[in-house]
C-alpha cells in the first residue's frame, strides 16, 4: 500500500525526495513539493544553474563538442558542479570525503542523457526492486529538439572516439 501511495503522489507530480537534478530546485514541502527551474545566480558568477545546463546543451548540440571538451570549458569558466555548490561529501568506505569540485566528462554525459532536462522526469527507474517507471512532466530547461541533437552528438562522438585503439587508421569509424 505504501508503494501504491508513493506512485499515486508521483503521478500527481509531487517530488518524493532524492538527488535534485542540477539546474532544478524543490519548491514546497511534502505533497506540494515540485521541481522548478533554478534561475538564481551562482555565487560569484553571472550565470544560474539553468544557464549552465543551457550552455552544456548548446556546446553539445550546436557546436558538437565532446564531453571532455565541455568539462574543460566549464572548469576554465570556474563553474562549480552540484557537489561543490551543496557542500556535499561522497562516502568512500566508512569515511566521507569532499569531492574535487571540478567537472568530469562522465558528469557532463550524465547530464546530457537525462530526459529531465527536456521536461520528462522518470520516477522509480533507480529502484532496487522491479517497479513501474512513472514518467511525469517537469519544467523543461532545453527544448526536446536540442536534447535530441545533443544525444546525436554523443552517438557521433562515440563512433569517432579513440577508446582503447592501438593504431590510428585514416578511415576508422567512417567506413564500413
Amino acid at each position: 500500500r505504501s508503494v501504491e501511495g508513493s506512485n499515486r503522489l508521483a503521478r500527481a507530480g509531487s517530488w518524493l525526495g532524492g538527488i535534485v537534478p542540477y539546474g532544478y530546485r524543490v519548491m514546497g514541502r511534502h505533497k506540494d513539493a515540485r521541481l522548478v527551474v533554478a534561475e538564481e545566480q551562482l555565487a560569484g558568477l553571472d550565470m544560474s544553474e539553468a544557464d549552465v545546463i543551457r550552455l552544456i546543451f548548446r556546446l553539445a548540440a550546436d557546436e558538437r563538442q565532446s564531453c571532455k571538451a565541455i568539462a574543460d570549458h566549464l572548469n576554465l569558466l570556474g563553474i562549480p558542479p552540484s557537489y561543490a555548490i551543496d557542500g556535499r561529501t561522497v562516502e568512500r568506505g566508512k569515511r566521507h570525503q569532499a569531492t574535487a569540485g571540478i567537472w568530469y566528462p562522465g558528469r557532463v554525459r550524465n547530464l546530457l542523457v537525462n530526459p529531465t532536462y527536456k521536461g520528462v522526469h522518470q520516477y522509480g527507474k533507480r529502484a532496487k526492486r522491479p517497479r513501474e517507471v512513472i514518467e511525469r512532466p517537469v519544467p523543461a530547461i532545453v527544448d526536446p529538439a536540442t536534447w535530441d541533437r545533443a544525444l546525436a552528438t554523443l552517438r557521433r562522438n562515440r563512433i569517432l572516439s579513440d577508446r582503447n585503439t592501438r593504431r590510428q587508421y585514416l578511415l576508422r569509424g567512417l567506413m564500413k
